[in-house]
């Protein structure tokens, strides 16, 4: 998520946390941290009613400019560089913290929403064609299209700010495990950007929703009672239907239709390694018998792959993905190593374990006792829709041994739920950030 929450604190020297947020203290410039991305650190400084850039970088960026000397610091300050257009401070839709300004010597907090250069240009591109939108003609349909980690639901967040600062109504919809991730992790004051569903407001905004046949309502819905747009933001590959050009083609013919290609959550090399998995699903499993459809459906597949994985990039290098056992030194290896990590997010789950319950793995408790430390959520690997839409430091798929002999040697004339837990793997193996643990579980 691209929302941040600033909670910080001045006093004599040094480092320290409040309200459990790093903050910087001490230094004479009045530079401020805010976290964004959950890992990623930026400094900014007030000026002349805004803010300004000092430095980015990783969790380290705090510390590592505290022990710059002062010419050093002269020196990044003179070479800061205003902040985004798409960066800005409070907003109503946000919880309210204690109110404070840039110049409080005491305790600074408030919110501030970022958005890249190719988030905030399609943003503006919708938001200029919702105020152009007459009401009560048929609705503005946006579609924004992307893969796993582009910032779909970000650019949703900023159009529901603006709207709201429009007079007109967002109505944002999203699944329970997002709205419940916004709530708890980001603050997100989510029931002021929601309606009642027989009232939708002005602007239905809807966040990956889970088939085309959500989209095709909500515009029919659109329609009767004079919404004046309906923006939708989602990946197709995290649709496991069949036949699914078939599906894409049904949806209404939008007026904006703009694919995203800049990913923000996964490293490059992990998801490199992910997407050859995803590959090998597409390759060589279907569900279909006749050797002629399988290879017209490979084809649509190939082409989706490349506008919503392979034809992604990546904005984080690095990234591990590994195959182990499913023994206890083994989990004990990777909790370590986990543990360790100076990064290690403390306010939201950092570890998805997920459990190939379909086919019987269920974790043993000395297993679990090993993640001790390590925020955790847990879910069924089945479970696509408890955790579609979030993201994790790592990610550990306990998965039976057969299950992924099927991924790599692939059939066809599969059922129904065997081809969509197949397809469905793109959406587990597109959730983290950092690294992607396969154990193999017999």
């Amino acid at each position: 998520m691209k929302v941040v929450r600033t909670a910080l604190k001045r006093r004599a020297a040094g480092l320290d946390w409040h309200n459990g947020k790093k903050s910087l203290q001490g230094v004479r410039e009045n530079v401020y941290e805010l976290r964004y991305t959950h890992s990623c650190r930026v400094l900014v400084q007030p000026k002349s009613g805004g803010l300004v850039i000092v430095d980015l970088g990783n969790h380290d960026v705090t510390a590592r400019y505290a022990e710059l000397t002062t010419g050093r610091r002269a020196q990044l300050i003179a070479e800061r560089t205003p902040a985004p257009r798409g960066f800005t401070e409070d907003h109503p839709l946000f919880d309210e913290f204690d109110e404070a300004t840039f110049t409080s010597k005491d305790v600074l907090t408030g919110w501030a929403e970022f958005l890249s250069d190719e988030q905030l240009a399609l943003a503006d591109l919708i938001h200029e064609a919702v105020l152009t939108t007459d009401r009560g003609a048929q609705p503005m349909i946006a579609y924004v299209r992307g893969g796993a980690g582009t910032g779909k639901t970000a650019l949703l967040l900023s159009l529901a700010l603006r709207l709201h600062d429009a007079r007109l109504k967002p109505d944002f919809r999203c699944s329970p495990p997002v709205a419940k991730y916004l709530s708890a992790h980001t603050r997100v004051n989510v029931k002021r950007i929601q309606r009642d569903a027989a009232s939708p407001g002005d602007v239905i905004l809807i966040d990956d929703p889970q088939s085309p046949n959500i989209v095709t309502t909500a515009i029919a819905q659109a329609c009767l009672v004079g919404t004046r747009a309906v923006v939708v933001g989602f990946d197709p590959l995290q649709w496991p239907l069949k036949s699914l050009d078939a599906h894409l083609d049904a949806m209404p013919q939008p007026d904006i239709d703009e694919v995203m290609r800049n990913c923000y959550r996964q490293s490059a090399a992990l998801a490199r390694q992910a997407t050859a998995v995803v590959r090998r699903v597409h390759e060589r499993s279907s569900f279909r018998v006749d050797p002629m459809r399988i290879q017209a459906e490979r084809r649509i597949l190939a082409d989706l792959s490349t506008q919503y994985l392979t034809g992604l990039h990546y904005t984080r290098r690095g990234g591990r993905f590994k195959i182990r056992d499913s023994t206890v030194a083994d989990v004990a290896e990777e909790a370590g190593r986990l543990r360790e990590r100076p990064d290690l997010w403390q306010d939201l789950p950092a570890l998805l374990i997920l459990e190939d319950r379909a086919h019987g793995v269920a974790l043993q408790s000395v297993v679990k006792k090993l993640r001790g430390g390590i925020k955790t959520q847990t879910s069924a690997l089945e479970d696509a829709a408890s955790y579609r839409g979030l993201d994790f430091q790592s990610v550990w798929i306990f998965m039976h041994r057969a299950f992924y002999e099927r991924v790599q040697n692939g059939a066809t004339g599969l059922k129904g739920a065997e081809w969509t837990s197949l397809l469905n793997l793109h959406i587990p193996l597109t959730r983290a950030r950092d690294e992607t643990i396969l154990f193999l579980v017999d």
